[in-house]
């Protein structure tokens, strides 16, 4: 092949490379120019000790100024521009607790000349000096905020409460010789789920802010909510709140007050009786008489929850029920249920029928002969019984029935002095439970020993032929002495309940012995580790 051929292919190479390198050099030359300034580069750490931010970055040769600006939202919107003739800047009165952006540019004399912009970092600005102390979720409800601070300097007078969203002013609490002593006040009036700004003042002088957001309010749909937060001086409220209150209503009580029931009061429609969210104890309700049905009640559900349930030991009853009806569900839930000559008793000659019955994480003590549950007539019957993570001692019975049932689950509960010794522990006399008696990582101690008697020993389950027993999982110390009708394939810990426990004679069952086979799987969970 001609070689003429071989020397025109390469020049025509040669010439594309070469426009190839001369676009590139343009482009590079459109973008940075010939002399333009390099970006500056941060010299040493960002710093803020108060509302100020001080930045420093390294010298550019050839500039004569910097553009500093400094942004909340990442330049969006610039809070200030400024230019310095030095290689360091301090913002000033800047907004406290807030994070700020900062980026310079290097200014040279031919503004054409200016480097671009470089991001020298991000810091927030401290808090605010305050003699408030930082909430925490226990120091709001729904409807209410608790403000403590620490006495320093002038004395405090007041407080402002700001809406969050638009710093909308909410209300102005004057406070109290009282409310300064104690360091605290509750702020009440609020809205659920809402955030506000809480401003402490002594005279016109701020002495500083927290951020609060109210809890989710409770929430029942398609019921009617009374709720009686607020009424301080009236300690039948709830009592008179149920004899008017339509079925489905949800009854709020208010944490810290005490409500009698100071006559009979007869169900008949569903209601729900709870402690509203607040500061102080859960609500307690003073039996002085008790709950029933009015006759031929169908009623859905009758719920317990956070409350606390006073009665006489002698006479009295959370449920004493005398006429016949049909309820779907009786639930106490976390409550607290004290001194009763029983919890609940059906004792109607009428039929009654209740689905499904449930103790589920409550505290129950101090009970005499009619026990937490007792169905006392063959007319009556509890179809399904459900006793869950809950605490029983110093019970005479815990569980009675006339007639038969369909299902008993007893789990994760704790056991002591319960039941009186020579009674059984859940007695069925001849009926049959249909569906097993499941008994399921229990701890089960002494029973209580008869007024001037030391002997503890129980009995165990009587049931009808047909009645199976499924007993997993649960624990007797060793001082639990069984009489007869033994618990099946329950585990022996060789311990007595005084060193299993912290304190049973007081009600505290904290299990404190590590090497027991059931410390971390049995008895009530609020006592394990």
């Amino acid at each position: 092949m001609d070689s003429t051929y071989f020397n025109i292919k390469y020049i025509f190479l040669g010439l594309i490379s070469a426009l190839l390198l001369l676009t590139a050099c343009e482009k590079e030359e459109e973008l940075t120019g010939p002399d333009r300034l390099f970006r500056p580069v941060q010299k040493g750490l960002m710093e803020s000790q108060g509302n100020w931010i001080s930045a420093s970055w390294q010298k550019n040769k050839g500039a004569v100024a910097y553009k500093v600006e400094i942004s909340r939202d990442t330049f969006k919107t610039i809070d200030y521009s400024v230019e310095v003739d030095t290689n360091a800047i301090v913002f000033e009165d800047l907004l406290w607790d807030q994070l700020y952006q900062i980026q310079v540019q290097a200014l040279a004399q031919d503004p054409s000349k200016n480097s671009g912009l470089s991001f020298l970092g991000e810091m927030k600005t401290a808090k605010f000096p305050t003699i408030l102390v930082t909430p925490t979720s226990n120091d709001v409800t729904d409807v209410a905020a608790i403000v403590r601070w620490t006495n320093s300097g002038d004395a405090v007078t007041s407080i402002k409460v700001l809406n969050a969203a638009d710093s909308s002013l909410v209300s102005e609490v004057a406070l109290t010789a009282d409310d300064i002593a104690a360091q605290q006040k509750v702020v009440t009036g609020l809205t659920g789920a809402t955030g506000y700004i809480i401003y402490l003042y002594s005279g016109e002088t701020m002495r500083g802010w927290e951020n609060y957001t109210t809890k989710v309010p409770l929430v029942f749909p398609n019921s009617n909510i009374i709720d009686l937060r607020g009424i301080k001086d009236n300690p039948e409220a709830l009592y008179e709140a149920l004899q008017t209150a339509p079925s489905g209503s949800v009854i709020i009580l208010e944490r810290g007050l005490t409500y009698n029931i100071p006559s009979t009061t007869s169900l008949n429609g569903s209601v729900t009786i709870l402690s509203g969210l607040g500061f102080d104890d859960i609500a307690s309700i003073k039996f002085s008489s008790n709950f029933d049905l009015s006759e031929g009640a169908a009623i859905d559900s009758v719920k317990f929850s956070n409350v606390s349930m006073r009665g006489d030991f002698g006479g009295g009853y959370v449920m004493n029920i005398s006429k016949g009806g049909t309820v779907g569900k009786v639930i106490f839930n976390a409550c607290q249920i004290q001194s009763f000559r029983g919890v609940a008793r059906i004792k109607s000659s009428s039929p009654v029928l209740i689905s499904d019955f449930t103790y589920q994480n409550c505290v129950i003590d101090s009970i005499n002969g009619y026990g937490v549950l007792n169905v006392d007539n063959t007319a009556a019957m509890v179809e399904n019984i459900t006793i869950r993570n809950s605490t029983i001692y110093k019970a005479q019975n815990v569980l009675v029935s006339k007639s038969a049932s369909n299902s008993v689950l007893i789990e994760n509960c704790t056991f002591n002095e319960a039941p009186l010794s020579g009674n059984y522990f859940v007695n069925y006399n001849s009926n049959d439970v249909a569906s097993l008696i499941k008994i399921y990582n229990c701890i089960i101690g002494p029973g209580w020993a008869k007024p001037g008697e030391t002997s503890t020993g129980v009995k165990g389950i009587v049931a009808g032929a047909s009645t199976s027993i499924d007993l997993k999982g649960t624990y007797s110390t060793s001082d639990y002495s069984n009489i007869s009708d033994p618990l099946p394939n329950l585990i022996s810990y060789d311990k007595a309940s005084t060193y299993l426990f912290a304190d049973p004679a007081n009600g505290n069952f904290t299990l404190v012995d590590r090497t027991f086979g059931g410390y971390n799987s049995a008895g009530d969970p609020r006592w394990r580790p």
